[in-house]
């Protein structure tokens, strides 16, 4: 084998495994956006529920004659 070939070969498996790692941490990447995307969703939905008022207030207690 040449030295040229040698190196093209090894050039080439090198590349392969950058092109396989990189492609691995795309999809990490896209897996905690989504996550991410979920939790601020879940988020915002329990601020609102906080923000509703109820219709009797559960602080106090009913009064006499009420």
């Amino acid at each position: 084998m040449t030295k040229v070939l040698e190196k093209k070969l090894l050039i080439r498996q090198q590349l392969e495994n950058v092109v396989a790692e990189h492609n691995k941490t795309a999809k990490l990447k896209e897996e905690l956006f989504n996550k991410a995307t979920g939790l601020q969703g879940a988020l915002k939905v329990l601020e609102e529920l906080d923000d509703v008022p109820t219709d009797t207030p559960t602080d106090t207690e009913p009064t006499e004659g009420s």
